[in-house]
């Protein structure tokens, strides 16, 4: 698996710098440090970081817009690190396309363990655009192809999807149970995990952004069905290769 070779981290609190410095060192990463919005883009030129770390507030531009920025403009795969532990920014961080979201104070293997979690879904899916994919895992769903064990979506026309790790369980959880209803909390029974504590709003963001890398109308839908004060459906056919 490739290493975390080098990760920018964009955060203006001195202490945390030195934090999250002293984890980084300890781990053998490779660490850069910006502090506002400006420096942030001036490392980005210099050299494409593998990774960014985000604190959401910053001495000249919001964090968020700068989360924005590093999704539309760069590509760059990023986690929101925080301070405010408030449901509107983790959705919202969802909702731009955060790969993950940690709030301070965190522990040091928390942040070394979210950090190897993104790395392997990248790695998975810069690999799965390299190879075809195996026979091992697929799953057909309509004009798509799920790759389980890759977290990729394959078109006919053979566009290419990755899906992060939430989409990916939230999406596995209807597939499991295609044709039935699903409540919101019976997704959270299922894909709830040690890295991610769901909660409805944030299912509810997760099904839309699935929907529309699926390229689903909600309101004439092909594949996920909202059932109105009961959860949701996958309606597509499902089937293994």
């Amino acid at each position: 698996m490739e290493t975390l070779s080098d990760i920018l981290v964009v955060e203006d609190d001195p202490d945390m710098i030195e934090t999250i410095g002293n984890i980084m060192q300890r781990e053998k990463f490779a660490p850069r440090f910006a502090t506002n919005g400006a420096e942030m883009r001036e490392e980005i030129h210099k050299k494409r970081p593998f990774i960014v770390l985000l604190d959401l507030v910053l001495p000249d531009e919001s964090g968020l817009d700068l989360a924005r920025q590093l999704r539309a403009d760069y590509k760059i795969p990023f986690i929101i690190i925080s301070g405010r532990d408030d449901v509107i920014d983790r959705v919202v961080g969802l909702e731009i396309g955060a790969d993950d979201y940690i709030t301070k104070p965190f522990h040091a293997r928390e942040l070394v363990a979210r950090l190897y979690a993104v790395t392997r879904r990248l790695n998975i899916a810069n690999r799965t655009n390299q190879h075809p994919p195996s026979n091992d895992n697929l799953v057909r769903i309509g004009d798509w192809t799920l790759d389980r064990s890759r977290q990729v979506l394959k078109k006919d026309d053979d566009t290419i999807v990755n899906l992060t790790t939430h989409e990916f369980r939230v999406l596995g959880a209807l597939l499991d149970n295609a044709g039935k209803i699903v409540s919101r909390d019976r997704i959270i029974d299922i894909v709830s995990g040690g890295d991610w504590m769901p909660f409805d709003r944030s299912v509810d963001v997760v099904i839309g952004k699935i929907r529309k890398k699926l390229g689903d109308d909600p309101t004439s839908p092909s594949y996920i069905k909202t059932v109105r004060n009961a959860g949701y459906s996958f309606i597509a056919n499902v089937r293994t290769c």
